[in-house]
């Protein structure tokens, strides 16, 4: 699967391509906008469909962290406002996909919790630094949900880049 998310990323080397549209191509759905494109008939296309669209996402995700794909943030300038766009590119190590040389491979555990009796069980066992990480790590969330509302902020921001940042930030006030 990550050869073909490669693949189709390359495909679109010089077009922009999102990672929602990304999704719905290897997911293969079934829109307008994707037949009229005529991208129903790439190779990659419904290539991904064994996994739902979150893994799929994470999956992108970590391919982007271990630099088979990078994001480039652009902003286009309208009228009267701006927005903002996250485009998939090829990374730095994609080239080794592309010439046919071995990948490492990529592990993607899906775990989900019971009950928030685990839960519980799992926060009393945590050091007071875990604790506050936690604490930390969904303070950030709720902010990103401010700022995203609705949309993933994980297009811009992956989670484990958020967990990265929390685990580097100061345990003191200053």
């Amino acid at each position: 699967m990550s050869i073909d998310i490669i693949k189709l990323i390359s495909e679109f080397s010089h077009k922009n391509i999102t990672l929602p549209y990304a999704l719905d191509i290897l997911r293969g759905a079934n829109t307008k906008n994707i037949r009229d494109a005529g991208h129903n008939n790439l190779s990659t296309y419904n290539s991904c469909n064994q996994l739902n669209k979150i893994d799929l996402e994470r999956l992108i995700c970590r391919l982007i962290l271990d630099g088979y794909l990078q994001q480039e943030i652009v902003t286009h300038q309208q009228q009267s406002f701006e927005t903002t766009a996250a485009y998939l590119r090829l990374g730095p190590k994609a080239h080794i996909i592309l010439s046919n040389k071995m990948m490492d491979n990529i592990e993607l555990v899906i775990r989900t919790e019971q009950s928030n009796i685990i839960n519980d069980d799992k926060r009393k066992q945590q050091t007071p630094i875990e604790q506050l990480n936690e604490q930390c790590l969904n303070e950030i969330k709720k902010e990103l949900k401010l700022i995203f509302g609705n949309t993933s902020h994980a297009m811009i921001i992956p989670e484990r880049a958020i967990k990265e940042m929390v685990k580097l930030m100061p345990y003191v006030s200053s």
